[in-house]
């Protein structure tokens, strides 16, 4: 009876997490709103120096899914990709901050800071950046 009682619990807390985004929300009519409030957009960094990157994001009702990327671009075109999801279900507004100490650059890149924030509603706001790094 024990081992019946651990199952249930368990099952019951799958359940919950599995449909903690099924449930009925407000409507909303716009689209979230997006600054990359840092870097500033064709911003040059040398080696040594400190990137912050700050993005803020808010929505009429709460918002849903946020994505960061940061994809870096050598002077071959090769290219290298970075993600972060930061958890924003149902929080309105939402800032989200990294700081980077530029070290070990050889040769200039750039990079590009791109989000996608969507509502409930599948609402999306999509919003990006490219700087310079430099040895």
């Amino acid at each position: 009876m024990k081992n019946l009682s651990i199952v249930s619990v368990v099952a019951m807390v799958l359940l919950i997490t599995i449909s903690a985004c099924e449930k009925e929300h407000k409507v909303g009519k716009t689209a979230p709103t997006v600054l990359i409030n840092q870097p500033i957009d064709q911003k040059v960094y040398n080696n040594g120096d400190t990137m912050n990157v700050n993005i803020t994001a808010t929505d009429d009702v709460n918002l849903h899914e946020m994505e960061v990327r940061y994809v870096y671009t050598d002077a071959t075109g090769g290219n290298f990709a970075d993600t972060v999801r930061p958890y924003v279900h149902d929080k309105k507004p939402f800032e989200y901050s990294a700081m980077f100490i530029l070290s070990n650059i050889t040769a200039e890149r750039k990079v590009t800071i791109s989000t996608d924030v969507y509502d409930h509603d599948d609402n999306l706001t999509s919003k990006s950046v490219t700087v310079t790094l430099q040895p």
